[in-house]
């Protein structure tokens, strides 16, 4: 083996020596147990007879025939006790230890065997050691160890986080699987690079060479500079979000699912946190009539949101949203055949994030983004502003942009769908408070109070069944214009109900310049199509005129529902003198007000007659327009 062998004797070092002259000199006596010894490697002197290797070795070497005799040795002051001792190596004295040649002597072969399984113990199961120690030449440390094995543990890296995307881990198991690989990659950075550092600094001693040590130890101090920003910026937080997640912290809601209109509609609401696709599917395959998947969902884990286009892709399902749609949810909602937006809603996008981390930092992380979005067809310029922006921020793009990037289909009505983005869908006492906002709603909560609980419960019932928005409003149209209207028709003050029907006669003329049969819906005389809302055909200011009249006329308006009324004076002569008045106005118009039924066919003439019978009876003074409004208004009548 190499000399590499020192003994402090006498305050003096000497050496070096190799292993057998050192297993040599201990069974003769010459060394000492209680002398001091050292080689490289070790970290401070030790006692002779702690050296286990030269009291005990298998087979006694002793030097052989061939080997060069001993030389001279030059004097070393001793170093201070507890500091590690770098000695040049110096030829050996024959003072120092006496030649055994004289004694019996082994093999040649028992000689190099010992060296053998010295050498092979050291190299194969000590390596780890043998660089955290410095032992490794500087060659071996820097290429071998400092920068081929970086360029493996960047690969490995990459592919490890391949194998962890597919796999579609749970959080859990992905967290604990991430904070397994990043800590095994802090030790191994600290690892190499303090053996680097201690491998230059024997390389000075042994060689008396600077220049390529100094470099190293250079490149060190930079690695580490490096890896310390690494680890501030990169590594500390993802090892703090794997942690968080090995530990089961989940800071989404749970999704969410609640069957609509009849079960021909689906809404996702919550966060799509793990198994959210999964669950989606089996909830699919019980409800095989879903035909449109409301969504309407804060987010959650990009692989989920994947998985859910992929399937609501693959069964041609429609997507919806009623309220908002943000960050994965954007995902899901592209895998709709056709994907429309209420007039209401906002679609959110913002880049991909791990932690606190995002493109900023580690822009692989938007790869999955943006293969989804490029594929379905949106283009480069929108895709780059979405995924621009920060993951702690989020970019609603309006209606035109969605429809003109092809995100969204059309932009629709959401009365054309299922009621949906209810949070307190299943709390009575919140629905009452939604329906307690209509305008009449909160008079009559006020004025009557059985006729508000019948139509709030009318309302909650539609809510709980996922009705759509017209089919809601209709069915309350139906209760109120039935139990509720008539009432206040037939006890109202003559000057509210003068107000009331000058908003329902320029409703009319305005639904009547409009082709079909909305006027004839709002006048009830012919039925109200599942889709049809004449509301949402009417310009704001008449419809708020027509709101404001009627709660008037319910303020101000007592109401005993079981009180008898009181008897309505002769309004003979009075609707006499309006059918004339009528009749020249618009000739033939009174018979088709008195027998309407048989002049649905034609709708514009027929509102149009409805429209001026109104105005005839308003043209008088209220004192005698009042009661023949009343009296058309009594069923008897």
């Amino acid at each position: 083996m190499d000399a590499e062998w020192y003994v402090s004797r006498g305050g003096n070092s000497t050496g070096p020596f190799s292993y057998y002259q050192m297993v040599a000199a201990a069974r003769s006596g010459q060394l000492k147990k209680e002398e001091l010894t050292w080689k490289l490697g070790m970290e401070t002197w030790l006692p002779a007879a702690s050296i286990t290797v030269l009291w005990s070795p298998p087979a006694l070497p002793t030097q052989p025939a061939n080997v060069p005799a001993p030389l001279p040795v030059e004097q070393f002051k001793p170093q201070p006790k507890g500091e590690r001792l770098y000695v040049r190596a110096q030829p050996a004295s024959t003072s120092a230890i006496k030649d055994t040649s004289t004694k019996p002597v082994a093999s040649k072969g028992a000689v190099e065997s010992e060296e053998q399984q010295e050498a092979s113990k050291s190299l194969n199961c000590n390596f780890v050691i043998r660089h955290w120690r410095g032992e490794l030449s500087l060659p071996a440390s820097y290429w071998l160890v400092g920068t081929l094995l970086s360029i493996c543990l960047i690969l490995l890296g990459e592919c490890y986080g391949n194998a962890l995307g597919r796999l579609n881990l749970s959080p859990r198991s992905l967290g604990f699987w991430l904070l397994a690989f990043l800590t095994a990659l802090s030790v191994c950075t600290i690892w190499q690079l303090i053996g680097v550092w201690r491998s230059a600094g024997n390389h000075i001693i042994k060689t008396k060479r600077k220049g390529w040590a100094v470099a190293a130890r250079v490149m060190v101090v930079l690695g580490a500079c490096r890896a310390v920003a690494d680890f501030s910026d990169v590594i500390g937080p993802m090892l703090s979000t794997s942690a968080q997640m090995a530990a089961g912290q989940n800071n989404l809601p749970a999704h969410e699912f609640r069957l609509l209109r009849e079960g021909s509609e689906l809404e996702l609401s919550g966060g799509m946190t793990y198994g959210t696709a999964e669950a989606l599917q089996k909830f699919l395959d019980a409800a095989s009539a879903v035909k449109v998947v409301h969504l309407n969902s804060m987010g959650g884990l990009i692989s989920e949101g994947i998985q859910i286009n992929k399937l609501l892709s693959s069964r041609n399902l429609i997507t919806y949203t009623s309220r908002d749609c943000t960050s994965a949810c954007t995902i899901a909602f592209l895998g709709g055949s056709r994907r429309y937006l209420s007039d209401k809603a906002r679609l959110g996008f913002h880049s991909a994030s791990f932690g606190i981390l995002d493109q900023k930092t580690i822009p692989e992380l938007n790869n999955e983004m943006r293969s989804v979005l490029t594929t379905s067809g949106v283009p480069n310029v929108f895709v780059d502003k979405a995924l621009a922006t920060d993951s702690t921020s989020m970019w609603y793009p309006t209606s035109s942009d969605l429809v003109r990037a092809k995100i969204v289909t059309a932009v629709v009505d959401p009365g054309e769908f299922a009621i949906s983005g209810v949070k307190e869908w299943r709390d009575p006492n919140k629905i009452e408070d939604a329906f307690s906002q209509l305008p009449y709603a909160r008079a009559l909560k006020e004025a009557n109070h059985e006729a508000y609980t019948r139509l709030a419960i009318s309302f909650s019932e539609g809510i709980k069944l996922g009705k759509s928005g017209n089919e809601l409003m209709n069915e309350l149209h139906v209760v109120f214009t039935s139990d509720v209207l008539p009432i206040y028709l037939r006890t109202a003050p003559n000057d509210a109900l003068a107000r009331y029907w000058k908003s329902q006669i320029a409703e009319m003329r305005y639904l009547n310049k409009t082709p079909g049969t909305l006027c004839l819906e709002f006048l009830n005389l012919v039925p109200r199509s599942s889709g049809s809302n004449p509301n949402k055909v009417l310009p704001s200011s008449l419809v708020n005129e027509d709101m404001a009249s009627l709660t008037n006329m319910i303020e101000i308006t007592p109401v005993a529902p079981y009180a008898q009324l009181a008897p309505l004076p002769d309004t003979q002569k009075d609707f006499a003198e309006t059918i004339a008045a009528l009749e020249k106005r618009n000739p033939g118009a009174w018979t088709m007000v008195f027998e309407p039924d048989k002049y649905t066919s034609k709708p514009q003439e027929l509102c149009k007659a409805f429209a001026d019978f109104y105005d005839s009876i308003l043209a008088m003074p209220p004192e005698r327009s009042g009661p023949m409004l009343k009296a058309i208004s009594t069923p008897s009548n």
